[in-house]
């Protein structure tokens, strides 16, 4: 049986996620690992700090006593914290939103990235363009953050949260795809894609895929 760590930093996350990757990969062992105090430190520094590098470097440190076969950082925020750290550990680190992000780029030129939390903006475009530049693909990026759509989200008001993401992409006249940059807002891709007609990626979906893939090619 495989086992993957999964680190979590908000619970609508750590709610849904390990119950549909055990409903889409049989045979798979999960733990479970959520620190809300990490996000809120990096939100209110702006970023990550070296103090919540050396938390993070703890955080895989104990999950790594455990012997997974990989753990996996569900909060794009700390994707470029991951990068930093993966040379230190001999156990594959994986990003929820990578998958979602090779996709992208295989989608269309120009791509627009919506987010509710800062934080998530410079990982995710960081991203795309070390992607794009292996790749050698042309895009362009947008991004829009609407951290008041982020209240009603974890507030419970789904469809304000959905709402308001709708009117903030309009925005954006040129658009092959869309990106949701965190996790926890999957629920927005359905009214996003029936409102403007084209792809919109969530990570959970295109991460479970690509695991999915990974697990049964070993």
């Amino acid at each position: 049986m495989k086992r993957i760590a999964l680190l979590h930093t908000v619970k609508p996350v750590h709610e849904v996620l390990p119950s549909k990757l055990q409903e889409h990969i049989k045979e798979l062992e999960i733990i479970n690992v959520i620190d809300d105090f990490l996000i809120k430190s990096i939100v209110s520094n702006g970023g990550i700090t070296s103090k919540e590098l050396k938390i993070l470097y703890r955080l895989i440190s104990s999950l790594e006593s455990y012997e997974p076969d990989y753990i996996v950082s569900t909060c794009s925020s700390l994707s470029d914290a991951m990068d930093r750290l993966m040379p230190f550990f001999e156990i594959p680190l994986l990003k929820i939103d990578t998958p979602m992000l090779q996709k992208a780029l295989a989608l269309g030129e120009n791509i627009t990235i919506l987010a509710t939390a800062p934080t998530t903006i410079g990982p995710t475009i960081n991203q795309l363009t070390q992607l794009r530049k292996v790749s050698n693909l042309s895009v362009n990026l947008s991004s829009i953050c609407v951290p008041e759509a982020g209240k009603h989200l974890f507030g419970g008001d789904i469809p304000g949260f959905i709402n308001m993401m709708i009117m903030e992409a309009k925005k954006v006249k040129q658009k092959d795809v869309i990106v949701l940059a965190q996790a926890s807002m999957a629920p927005a891709k359905q009214s996003l894609e029936e409102t403007f007609g084209i792809p919109v990626l969530e990570s959970p979906t295109e991460f479970i895929g690509h695991l999915k893939s990974v697990l049964g090619g070993e």
